[in-house]
């Protein structure tokens, strides 16, 4: 099993566009595709990101 965090600290964030916005993905094997993915599910079942907003960028409100 693999968990990648793909956006790195400052990444911008712009909402889902394609599968290159994810901020993270899950990588399982198994000996069935059932429990390969019931296992990605357990793994990427509570992740934690922490998101900011300057607030100089009075431009977005």
């Amino acid at each position: 099993m693999a968990l990648t965090v793909l956006g790195k600290p400052g990444t911008r964030l712009g909402g889902l566009q394609n599968s290159f916005s994810r901020l993270a993905c899950a990588r399982a094997h198994a000996d069935t595709a059932d429990q390969a993915l019931a296992l990605a599910r357990r793994t990427i079942a509570n992740p934690t990101f922490v998101a900011t907003h300057p607030a100089d960028q009075t431009n977005l409100l």
